[in-house]
């Protein structure tokens, strides 16, 4: 039998990335058989725990580059990265968060699926991403005119000199 190949560059970044996964997501087993990792435990760093998890998170970025991913899958991941990071900032609900979402293994998952289903991950993923895209402007411009109104009612306090009764 001949001998096997070495492993291709990027097959070597999807083996070392499927380990960094599983060390950041699933590598403490608690008792009650649920599993987290490092990003659990350095997640409880407040503020600079998330930021050096994203920070290290985007190896997979770097891995799905390296494999030639579309921009779809690239920006799923790291939207993935996105929502780990923000809503892990959250005291303590953030915490809970992190130990569920797993943004590592997601990513893992959205990568290996994208290699074994090109077409199929890649058109998913766009619709997901526009779907995210849409829901963000809908809260950016909810958000606007919350501003809008609060302001337009502290200025019109502000000029009738009658407060809320």
């Amino acid at each position: 039998m001949p001998p096997t190949p070495p492993p291709t560059e990027g097959e070597a970044h999807l083996a070392r990335y499927r380990n960094f996964a599983w060390l950041m997501d699933e590598s403490i087993r608690l008792p009650f058989g649920f599993r987290v990792g490092l990003d659990s435990i350095v997640g409880l760093i407040p503020g600079a725990g998330d930021v050096v998890l994203c920070t290290m998170g985007t190896y997979a970025l770097f891995v799905a580059y390296r494999l030639g991913a579309p921009g779809a899958v690239l920006a799923r991941m790291l939207g993935n990265l996105g929502v780990d990071t923000i809503l892990g900032a959250i005291p303590l609900v953030g915490d809970l968060f992190d130990a569920g979402f797993k943004a590592n293994t997601r990513n893992q998952r959205l990568l290996e699926a994208w290699l074994a289903q090109p077409h199929r991950t890649t058109t998913r993923s766009r619709w997901i991403f526009i779907a995210g895209f849409m829901v963000l402007l809908l809260m950016v411009g909810l958000s606007l005119w919350l501003a809008w109104t609060i302001v337009s009612l502290l200025l019109t306090w502000l000029r009738t000199g009658s407060g809320p009764a």
